[in-house]
């Protein structure tokens, strides 16, 4: 006879938090140097973490925010002409991450 034997393991929630800090050298996008050199942010996440034997899967979302206006005011030149940028432009940078992956030990217990 056989048994099956159905385990049923409690998933591990994540949240996530942590300020951001940014550095470009030269600010340079599209080839315009039209951004700050320097950003700060923050980011959020959360997931979730399953076992699964001696390994685990998860599943994140996280989102960053940018503080600081990265926008340089003025006019700008770069490669193939001029761009000019209002000292009212708000330019902030954002970004969505999703991952999802295994987790393994390295080496012996």
């Amino acid at each position: 006879m056989i048994r099956r034997c159905v385990v049923f393991m409690t998933p591990i929630v994540l949240l996530l938090g942590t300020p951001a800090f940014a550095q470009s050298p030269l600010g340079i996008i599209g080839g315009l140097n039209i951004a700050k050199s320097t950003d700060f942010g923050l980011g959020f996440g959360a997931g979730v973490s399953f076992p699964a034997g001696n390994n685990s899967m998860f599943i994140e979302g996280r989102y960053a925010l940018g503080l600081t206006d990265v926008a340089k005011a003025g006019v700008v030149e770069g490669m193939g002409g001029q761009l000019t940028v209002d000292d009212d432009v708000d330019i902030k940078t954002g970004g969505i991450l999703l991952m999802a992956g295994i987790t393994f030990p390295l080496g012996g217990k």
